[in-house]
């Protein structure tokens, strides 16, 4: 139990470290360049994270839910099938509205990072796996405003070549093995079909947790998405440790699904996640109004509401455990993709009618409700097809 507790601080820790990256990242960008900026570099971003997950991430996985699985295809093979699907993409969303080409090379190379970053969680702790992913992005990104480099697009693009040559160069002194290969000796459509389900249930899910972001640059002025970023960046505090557990158990859930049962260290990691969010969570509510001050907003009742709200949000989803992980690595993805999409079109239809009438406020109560019902839906569905109880 103490070994357990010391890695269960680390792993908060290495993910703190990247939450407080994050913090840092929006002060220095409200305080060099704007707050209209920051706003306008969260959407991209939000755009970025999402194909990119969509190009990277079910490949990746498959890695890991094909892990006793007598043979298997090249994932790499899949990754290039989901960029050229992306570029073509690209070119027809281009036909319509205008995009600087810098963010689709970005996507790729951010990709390719999720990739690799995601085949090296088989022999890697999830400590790297957060540092490659978030940690390492942060830290090129506030360099280079210090460098003077004021546009949006910019600054993702040379911190996603940054965090690609990091990537590269742990795997290559730690001699790791990133599965990148161009060998198609084997090539099975099923495998194929199933990273694609990942895929998009995975790029579903980023929708779901990005979409007010998305929302509310329609309907809303960049300052007030870079007011909801900053709050949600609060929020997402609590779920720092359903997080750093997600980059840690993903074999043990693999494992856990093949043998229908939870092993005593995570049932004890759950518990421990849950606890914490809930410590976190009471931090969070005290020091809401001084964190907005930090930022040089308004510490109005309204965005203390709205904050509180996201918190609320963050809290329900880390009590309700890792239900997203253990759906997309079993059979049920296809469920998660059906939850996933109607909780957006709920999201979607109900900020269409309420956001124009009720700002920011109708964008964090609608995100807790969405919230909720998918996290209820996965976990009664998950104890249903596999007796396991998170």
């Amino acid at each position: 139990m103490k070994k357990l507790l010391i890695n269960h601080f680390i792993s908060l820790s290495i993910k703190g470290f990247a939450v407080v990256g994050s913090f840092l990242l929006a002060k220095v960008y409200i305080d060099k360049i704007s707050t209209e900026e920051f706003g306008l570099f969260t959407l991209n971003y939000g755009y970025v994270v999402l194909f990119a997950t969509f190009i990277g991430t079910g490949p990746g996985l498959l890695v890991i839910a094909r892990i006793k699985a007598e043979k298997s295809s090249n994932p790499f093979l899949f990754f290039l099938i989901n960029s050229i699907i992306t570029i073509v993409l690209w070119f027809v969303v281009r036909l319509f509205f205008q995009f600087n080409i810098y963010l689709l090379y970005t996507i790729i190379i951010t990709g390719l990072c999720y990739y690799i970053n995601e085949t090296m969680r088989l022999n890697s702790s999830g400590n790297v796996y957060i540092l490659q992913k978030d940690i390492i992005r942060t830290i090129a990104c506030v360099v280079l405003i210090f460098l003077n480099i004021k546009s949006a697009d910019d600054i993702l693009f040379y911190s996603s070549i940054i965090n690609f040559f990091s990537i590269i160069a742990y795997g290559i002194a730690f001699k790791k093995e990133m599965k990148v290969s161009f060998n198609s000796t084997y090539i099975s459509k099923n495998d194929y079909m199933d990273s694609l389900s990942i895929s998009i249930s995975s790029g579903l899910q980023i929708v779901r947790g990005w979409i007010e972001v998305y929302l509310s640059g329609i309907f809303l002025s960049l300052k007030e998405v870079g007011l909801f970023s900053v709050l949600q960046k609060l929020a997402k505090l609590i779920s720092l440790p359903i997080n750093a557990l997600n980059a840690d158990i993903a074999k043990k859930v693999a494992v856990s699904i093949q043998e229908e049962k939870i092993d005593n260290k995570l049932k004890h990691q759950l518990l421990l996640m849950r606890i914490t969010s809930i410590i976190f969570s009471l931090v969070c509510f005290i020091s809401l109004g001084y964190f907005l001050k930090i930022y040089n907003y308004d510490s109005s009742i309204l965005n203390i509401i709205v904050g509180g709200v996201l918190i609320l949000t963050n809290l329900a989803n880390a009590l309700f455990g890792p239900v997203g992980l253990f759906t997309q690595l079993s059979k049920l993805h296809h469920f998660f993709l059906i939850s996933t999409i109607l909780s957006i079109i709920i999201t979607a239809i109900l900020s269409w009618i309420f956001l124009p009438l009720y700002g920011i406020l109708a964008l964090s109560i609608i995100n807790l409700i969405t919230m909720v019902l998918w996290n209820v839906s996965l976990y009664f569905k998950i104890m249903k097809a596999t007796n396991i109880k998170l």
